[in-house]
């Protein structure tokens, strides 16, 4: 009898373990895919592909703290967003007093 209950125990708390790694699992999933290195490369795409849409629709060039505002990233992020943009001649930043203007480069206007 009491052999009976430890393997009904055993047997419950390895379905309820399969049963959280499944969810687990799933919660890595993001919109149906798997998350990534790949899929993280492509999120910060996203989010470059995003800071080209806000300097656009401002008509090629905004503050730099407009972009943070507009995008709800950190003031960090944004620098280095920027920077990264910046590297792949995409944007250029130019100091005024204490923000930077950030303006589109001819060939992000094109492409993008």
């Amino acid at each position: 009898m009491l052999i009976g209950a430890v393997i009904a125990v055993v047997v419950a708390a390895a379905i309820m373990g399969l049963l959280l790694l499944a969810k687990r699992s799933q919660s890595l999933k993001q919109n149906g895919k798997e998350v990534t290195a790949t899929s993280a490369v492509a999120l910060l795409e996203t989010e470059e592909e995003k800071v080209i849409k806000v300097l656009r629709s401002n008509g090629g060039s905004a503050y730099q703290s407009i972009i943070t505002e507009q995008c709800r990233f950190s003031k960090a992020k944004t620098s280095q967003l920027l920077s990264a943009l910046e590297k792949k001649g995409a944007v250029q930043r130019y100091k005024k007093g204490r923000d930077k203007i950030v303006s589109l480069n001819e060939k992000a206007t094109d492409g993008n």
